[in-house]
């Protein structure tokens, strides 16, 4: 065509309308006929900010005409013009090394000046192991350009990566929408792998960070819990999540239950349920301070250390309602009887009340004592 026939000075004198006029007449192989150095004088004469209008072949017939080089030593503007002016489908051509090349070159906050279909084009056909190669910086860059129910279309793999590689800060400050249409493609046992401050990050930036998680190192503070209640982490995590994609996280809630902060709230909360009904089935309900004394243990007898601010052997402790006072030969519990739950142990068939057995061993404890006395 015309413009293959001219030569690189040639460009330099046509105006800009000109040179789009001959870009608009050209299919996409036409490109691929320009010696290289042809083709980059071509480009350069172009006004990178109407590039976006010549159509989409003439656009990618540019770009995967250009070497990789080229792209290193053309301005940004150039790029992001091509970009613009290309679809979705059109980054398929490029093989893995162009496009890598043509993405790395292009500023992370140019990627908005990109329609999101096109970006989406971008971040669909480079490699996820090459996003690590691109930084997150980059990656934020493709990521924040895609609309959020676009972004939803992305492979489980390039959305892991984006969260993996988008530094926990930057990752924080996503829009919700955004990060819960990411989010809910992550395979769920990629889920299991995010360190500590991945986790807290997307916790935020899904508007689900409670009690101080932000930052938080989920191991140490489990080795050392607070008086909190940890499944409220589970309880606004899913209910973050839910509102942001519906029925598409019913995997993704499955995974979250079985990060190891969550089985050790479950596994917890499971033994002290556990525990309490045992102690309603052996014992009956009633207080804790109810139970019988342990074997060996004399009824009344403080079992453990004092409580605090008592020291012991000073003489007297306080168990339940009642007092025992040591060394002085008597035992006075609370009326002078002590029971037991209700009063009442039944087993088998038989019944003993524990008060009235309580009160005899106090009166044969004083009767000896006047006993002795006496004598």
């Amino acid at each position: 065509g015309m413009a293959v026939a001219l030569d690189v000075e040639a460009y330099g004198t046509l105006d800009d309308d000109t040179m789009m006029g001959m870009a608009m007449g050209m299919e996409t192989d036409d490109f691929l006929m320009f010696e290289d150095d042809q083709l980059f004088g071509f480009v350069v004469e172009m006004d990178p900010s109407t590039l976006d209008e010549v159509g989409s072949d003439a656009a990618l017939g540019m770009a995967v005409a250009l070497d990789v080089e080229a792209y290193g030593t053309l301005d940004d503007d150039y790029l992001v013009g091509m970009a613009a002016g290309m679809e979705f489908d059109d980054f398929e051509v490029f093989d893995e090394e162009q496009l890598y090349g043509f993405v790395e070159n292009i500023e992370p906050e140019n990627f908005g000046e990109i329609d999101s279909d096109s970006v989406r084009g971008m971040a669909t056909n480079i490699e996820p192991d090459a996003y690590d190669d691109l930084g997150s910086e980059l990656v934020e860059g493709i990521a924040t350009a895609i609309d959020p129910l676009e972004i939803t279309a992305l492979d489980p793999d390039r959305k892991t990566a984006i969260i993996e590689v988008v530094e926990p800060e930057a990752l924080a400050e996503f829009d919700e929408d955004l990060l819960g249409g990411i989010v809910a493609g992550v395979e769920p046992e990629n889920i299991a792998d995010w360190d500590p401050a991945t986790e807290a990050a997307v916790l935020e930036g899904l508007g689900a960070d409670v009690m101080g998680t932000e930052g938080a190192d989920f191991d140490e503070l489990l080795a050392a819990a607070p008086d909190t209640n940890f499944d409220d982490i589970a309880t606004a995590a899913i209910s973050a999540v839910t509102q942001q994609a519906g029925a598409d996280f019913e995997e993704l809630l499955g995974a979250l239950a079985t990060i190891e902060l969550f089985e050790a709230i479950d596994s917890a909360l499971e033994s002290e349920s556990s525990a309490r009904q045992d102690d309603v089935e052996a014992n009956g309900p009633g207080d804790e301070g109810d139970a019988p004394a342990p074997e060996g243990v004399e009824e009344g007898e403080p079992v453990g250390p004092a409580p605090e601010g008592n020291e012991e052997g000073t003489g007297s402790e306080t168990e339940g309602t009642g007092e025992v006072t040591e060394g002085t030969g008597q035992a006075e519990e609370g009326t002078g009887a002590e029971t037991e739950g209700t009063g009442e142990v039944t087993e088998g068939t038989g019944q003993g009340d524990a008060g009235n057995a309580g009160e005899t061993e106090g009166e044969a404890t004083d009767e000896e004592a006047n006993s002795d006395s006496g004598e």
